[in-house]
């Protein structure tokens, strides 16, 4: 799901590791497939991630060895972007046009079921009953990071998130970890 401060993982599939890897990785980059896709509203393909020659994508390169081919697919309602369909593959080839047809359609009826389930449905989805939320928010912390630098330093919550990512690359952490020692802390946000 698009949000104003980035992106936000509603669904994965729960055997595979490496999904939401690169959802992580991509949300603790700012760049990727995904985020394009949300900023453009075109799809983004890249069918052999490792042998790009292209700019696009160069810390997401760096990172992602197990990672072929990408696709990110924009999820549109009224002429903006409200979350994205992303898949990867784990050996570089073409995403031919059967593969982009399928996905196009996958990602028609996705938007469709999230459009279209009622309202209250899909906020008893999204709120917390008395043992757990149903739908976790990945990110929950880094958002709350992000909320609290843009509060202390009074920022912007997009150059808050840029400050809070550029810290956790420069001092080699997690994302994560960096916005768990600002919400706890043990790390002060100046």
């Amino acid at each position: 799901m698009a949000t104003s401060y980035g992106l936000e993982p509603l669904w994965h599939d729960a055997p595979d590791p490496l999904g939401p890897e690169i959802d992580d990785l991509q949300c603790a980059l700012g760049e990727g497939p995904a985020y394009d896709a949300v900023r453009t509203g075109e799809t983004r393909t890249e069918p052999d991630l490792a042998n790009s020659s292209t700019t696009r994508w160069p810390a997401l390169r760096r990172y992602a060895d197990e990672v072929g081919a990408l696709v990110a697919i924009p999820l549109r309602a009224r002429a903006r972007s409200i979350a994205v369909l992303n898949g990867y593959r784990t050996h570089a080839g073409p995403v031919t046009d059967d593969h982009l047809d399928a996905l196009h359609l996958l990602a028609h009826h996705t938007l469709h079921l999230y459009l279209h389930t009622p309202r209250d449905v899909s906020a008893a989805l999204r709120q917390p009953d008395a043992d757990h939320y149903r739908f976790p928010l990945r990110h929950a912390e880094v958002h709350q990071a992000t909320g609290m630098l843009a509060a202390r330093l009074e920022l912007p919550l997009s150059d808050a998130r840029l400050r809070l990512r550029a810290y956790a690359i420069v001092h080699g952490r997690p994302l994560a970890e960096v916005a768990h020692a600002i919400t706890t802390r043990q790390l002060r946000p100046e």
